[in-house]
């Protein structure tokens, strides 16, 4: 949370501080943190999914912005923050053509240069605040093109920005809905501007031949799960996971990991997939974590 960190140290609240910084210089009038500036603006939509009213937390459709969920502590991850699909653009093209006036040209180009390694079935890296791809798949096609995305959800709304770089192209979806799917929008547009290139086989990374250095131990030392540890061991040529914890609790589970690319697998528990990804630390070859998004194991010893 580097928005939590700026506003620590500044001693300044955060959505003033992006207000000033952000929303300001950009000229994003209608981009507000602040339920009173929406409740003022007067032309808002409300929420579908995740409301809370007299049931507590419940599935429906909001009838009042008092309904729509409001957590202050992931303000600084953009949960919360109410826009326009055009003043989002007004972003993109910030981080196109840039304004020195705003930010210096070097640092700006840091948001879109390669920071971290995802180290996913297809290669992907993160920036500051965007993914940053070199492939994007659409209706299951694989297409070599440059972009900046990232996309999210709170309880009630959903959101899509996309940024195509050399094409100067930025595509923005803000939807009244928890989860939704604009791949195939985004499909449309593309097609519709003519600027996607041959589609391409699926980048797939290969999957390590020595996985006999994924067996052993992982112990939960405080990720929010009920599972103390999981044993990964060979059969048959492939990794296989023993959980004791769901055994005992007679949880069902497959204990086949099915292998996606690079050290990235998939289990399923209780019907539901799960996806695991082996990560080991820099120059070794056993793995020393497994990680899921809700959570990370720590290799014993």
């Amino acid at each position: 949370y580097l928005g939590a960190a700026l506003s620590y140290q500044l001693d300044q609240d955060f959505p003033l501080l992006l207000s000033e910084q952000v929303f300001g210089p950009l000229s994003m009038d209608r981009s507000t943190l602040n339920r009173s500036d929406v409740e003022s603006d007067g032309n808002y939509a409300l929420g579908n999914g995740l409301i809370i009213n007299d049931q507590g937390l419940t599935n429906g459709s909001a009838e009042s912005l008092e309904e729509i969920p409001n957590a202050i502590f992931s303000y600084p991850a953009g949960s919360y923050t109410w826009s326009t699909p055009e003043e989002m653009l007004k972003v993109a093209d910030f981080l196109i053509n840039g304004d020195g006036d705003i930010l210096q040209e070097n640092i700006r180009n840091q948001l879109f240069s390669k920071q971290v390694d995802i180290q996913g079935a297809i290669p992907n890296h993160y920036g500051y605040g965007l993914f940053i791809e070199d492939t994007i798949s659409l209706n299951g096609l694989w297409y070599p093109i440059t972009a900046w995305q990232h996309g999210g959800n709170t309880g009630a709304f959903s959101s899509e920005f996309w940024v195509f770089p050399d094409q100067k192209v930025a595509i923005s979806i803000l939807a009244n809905a928890n989860i939704y799917n604009a791949g195939a929008v985004i499909s449309e547009i593309l097609d519709a501007l003519d600027v996607l290139p041959s589609p391409i086989s699926a980048p797939v990374k290969p999957v390590p031949e020595k996985l006999e250095n994924y067996v052993g131990r992982y112990l939960n030392k405080g990720s929010l799960i009920d599972v103390d540890f999981v044993e990964i061991s060979l059969d048959n040529g492939g990794l296989v996971v023993d959980i004791p914890a769901y055994n005992q609790a007679n949880e069902g589970y497959d204990r086949e990991l099915v292998p996606l690319g690079g050290s990235n697998f998939m289990i399923f528990v209780n019907g539901q997939a799960m996806g695991l990804t082996f990560i080991a630390k820099q120059g070794e070859e056993k793995p020393s974590y497994i990680r899921n998004r809700n959570f990370v194991l720590i290799r014993e010893n």
